[in-house]
């Protein structure tokens, strides 16, 4: 006789019970990644209703326009005093065009600073103040203006998306119509190219370099027809026999920290360069004549430095200070064409002909030779390149 359990256990398991199990292990073995997820979604939804907060509280307390402006009229912005206390208040003035205090202008991209979405998350508007009410702007227009406040206290300032209603398209049509006099009439327009960095000090110096005498040495090109010389840009003997200062492959590199800049291929700067009587870049706390980047990067066009540039490092790390130098010259030029005789170029600008047997004097003829002398700069709709040349069509027309 046998003591003992006479049961025979089976273990038998069920398909939900084998996926309960995988989904367990696959939790256990993902752990990190599930956190991390959960972390960024968080993060989302925190920005989303950050986000949203912010919109609302803009709409329901935020700043309105009292008025509504057409052609006869433009909104300045004054910029506190010195003494101000922080945060600053801004004030926005209504004033017939024909009395307007002195003014500044403002020229910036309405997106970051740089081709990078990332500078500006997680929140993507900022908050200034005007008339004591909350105004929602983009961060590259909000670091403009903060600047702005130290470095041109007490001034009247022209901002187009603040001085546009831009919700009202009958204002923005008005006054798109008097562009030219508003950025003829500045006492200065200020081009804000973003905050700076360590190398701004430096690509500042080596433009300024470039830049000495620059018309002369490119008229001097012109008429000796030895435009387009090929060289290496920092082979210190043929540089000099070009006319330019000796400078290294650094001394050319660090100048993308300036010419990269998203600033520079935006067809919109065109006209705000070309009208502008005094135009003056702000790079931070760092302030140098439009002229001098402008001169700059046409010396280094004309002399056939861009060429010596694409053989450095093996050409595609330069390419898009190659470009932004591209950009830099057809601004410059067009602001001189459209100084007609009072241009140092003018004896260049007489060799370059955009359209054979067009008449300047007729304004399509002269919207025409700008649309085709700009094809490089960028336009976020198609619509952009007309509006953006408009403005200088009309004034050199009235001319």
């Amino acid at each position: 006789m046998r003591l003992g359990l006479g049961i025979n256990h089976q273990l038998v398991f069920k398909p939900a019970h084998l996926a309960g199990a995988a989904t367990l292990i696959a939790l256990i073995a993902n752990t990190h990644r599930i956190r991390l997820a959960l972390s960024r979604l968080s993060f989302s939804l925190q920005n989303s209703v950050s986000e949203t907060i912010f919109k609302v509280s803009h709409y329901l307390f935020g700043f309105l326009y009292s008025d509504t402006i057409g052609n006869q009229h433009i909104r300045l912005l004054r910029l506190p005093d010195a003494d101000s206390s922080c945060p600053p208040q801004l004030t926005l003035h209504t004033f017939a065009l024909d009395e307007c205090p002195p003014y500044l202008a403002i020229s910036y991209t309405w997106g970051p600073y740089r081709d990078d979405p990332s500078l500006y998350l997680p929140c993507k508007l900022r908050s200034i103040l005007f008339n004591g009410k909350p105004f929602a702007v983009l961060p590259n227009l909000h670091d403009a203006l903060s600047q702005m406040c130290m470095s041109r206290p007490g001034h009247y300032l022209w901002v187009d998306s603040i001085c546009i209603n831009q919700t009202s398209l009958a204002e923005r049509s008005a006054q798109i119509a008097i562009i030219d006099y508003i950025y003829n009439g500045t006492v200065e327009t200020v081009i804000w190219l973003g905050p700076s960095s360590d190398s701004t000090a430096r690509a500042i110096e080596v433009a300024r370099l470039l830049a000495t005498d620059a018309h002369v040495k490119i008229l001097q090109w012109e008429r000796n027809q030895i435009l387009g010389d090929f060289f290496i840009a920092d082979d210190p003997d043929m540089l000099a026999r070009n006319g330019l200062p000796s400078l290294s492959a650094d001394d050319w590199t660090v100048l993308e920290g300036i010419y990269t800049r998203a600033w520079f291929r935006r067809v919109w700067m065109l006209q705000e360069v070309a009208l502008s009587r005094n135009p003056n870049v702000l790079i931070g706390a760092h302030e140098v004549p439009w002229e001098v980047l402008g001169d700059a990067a046409s010396v280094a066009g004309i002399s056939g430095a861009l060429i010596g540039l694409l053989a450095l490092g093996g050409g595609r790390p330069n390419i898009p200070l190659v470009q932004g130098l591209h950009h830099a010259v057809d601004l410059q030029m067009i602001r001189e064409w459209r100084l007609g005789q009072d241009s140092r170029y003018r004896e260049v600008l007489n060799s370059q002909e955009f359209t054979a047997g067009s008449k300047r004097e007729h304004p399509s003829k002269i919207l025409q030779q700008l649309l085709l002398g700009t094809n490089r700069l960028k336009a976020t709709f198609r619509r952009d390149r007309f509006y953006a040349l408009l403005g200088v069509a009309n004034h050199m027309v009235r001319m």
